[in-house]
């Protein structure tokens, strides 16, 4: 079964999935090879894997990997601020002392880095879960920013245009009590008017 068939076969199972190709091509997958799962898992270069259940529900899995192989993604390593760079939309998320950063690319590539404490991370974006990276999808169009609520967390959120616009910066402003210096002179220098 080639890639096209298996987008096919995907979107017949799942026809009330409305975002389900989006997201499998923003974040690269590819049928797994194999005659029993034919369709219903999706992996790319990197450690974590999407496997369609029989409740309709996707799972995302880790293989015993290494995360990242910079075969097909030139910034699979790249900081924060080349990934920026490259950049249209934003999901920036904060949890206690974590600042997560799911960056949609010019080329329609996701993302992820993060800041936990002062450490950077450098994760694939199936480290997302799938119902979040949803919602970045569902915001494709945005233009400025809308406050969300993560779906497996509860936790506010927001969806942004990139670069962002100022009143963005501003919101989180009021919003972030404690910032990390390099989360927010990354805001701040991107912000247009």
């Amino acid at each position: 079964m080639n890639r096209i068939q298996a987008l096919n076969s995907l979107q017949a199972y799942l026809s009330e999935d409305k975002e389900i190709i989006k997201i499998v091509n923003l974040c690269n997958l590819n049928p797994v090879d194999s005659s029993t799962s034919g369709w219903k898992e999706w992996q790319n270069e990197y450690a974590p894997y999407i496997k369609v259940q029989k409740n309709k529900k996707l799972a995302t899995r880790l293989k015993e990997e290494d995360y990242f192989t910079p075969k097909k993604d030139l910034y699979a390593y790249s900081n924060l601020v080349d990934v920026a760079k490259i950049s249209k939309k934003l999901l920036f998320t904060i949890s206690k002392d974590c600042f997560c950063f799911l960056f949609w690319g010019k080329d329609d590539k996701l993302r992820f880095r993060r800041y936990l404490g002062d450490t950077y991370l450098n994760n694939p974006a199936l480290f997302v879960p799938i119902e979040d990276i949803r919602i970045l999808v569902k915001n494709e169009y945005i233009d400025g920013y809308t406050k969300i609520k993560l779906v497996n967390s509860g936790e506010s959120g927001w969806v942004t245009s990139w670069p962002p616009k100022k009143e963005f910066y501003q919101e989180l402003k009021k919003e972030i009590k404690k910032w990390n210096n390099q989360v927010e002179s990354l805001i701040q220098e991107c912000c247009v008017m």
